[in-house]
């Protein structure tokens, strides 16, 4: 924005040491995530790069510091932004030590043991804390997840001696 400047990304390092104690505080002192982003930060972003009622998009959501980031700035200063997350349901193993944590997690939960189950969990309890924060919030702090079917697209596999019909049989999914 104009007017708005850091001399450098060195500024908010003060910032950037909560993210793990943030998530310790949502998911009730367990460590979900390695090294999440902290609220702070993105939050500091948003403010510094967005207006009221734009739409701020994260391709690799992760812990969903981003839908928290968005809430949390919604509730100081009463602003209107959405967001966009995307997230792959990646599989967490629980043979896997540095995803055992997240994995025990889902199980616990009861959910299937991805992290785009850890990221809608994470979005709930933030709004459930935003809410808790100033009761009388009227802002948003819904969501909605979509989810990707299965294509209908035939993989392209030509038969060389009839391309013709391989053509014709490509036509219509």
């Amino acid at each position: 924005k104009d007017g708005v400047s850091y001399s450098t990304i060195w500024d908010f390092v003060p910032l950037n040491t909560k993210g793990s104690s943030e998530m310790q505080e949502l998911f009730g002192n367990s460590t979900v995530f390695e090294s999440p982003k902290p609220v702070g930060l993105i939050q500091e972003l948003t403010k510094l790069g967005t207006d009221d009622g734009d739409v701020i998009m994260d391709f690799f959501a992760g812990s969903g510091t981003t839908g928290h980031a968005v809430m949390a700035q919604n509730l100081l200063d009463n602003g209107k932004r959405r967001f966009i997350l995307v997230q792959l349901p990646e599989s967490l193993e629980a043979k896997n030590s540095e995803q055992k944590t997240a994995s025990d997690y889902c199980e616990q939960l009861g959910k299937p043991k991805n992290i785009a189950e850890l990221t809608k969990e994470r979005l709930r309890r933030a709004a459930a804390k935003v809410k808790a924060e100033r009761p009388m919030f009227a802002g948003d702090t819904g969501f909605r997840v979509f989810k990707l079917d299965k294509s209908n697209i035939r993989a392209w596999n030509p038969n060389p001696e009839s391309l013709t019909q391989s053509l014709l049989d490509h036509h219509e999914h």
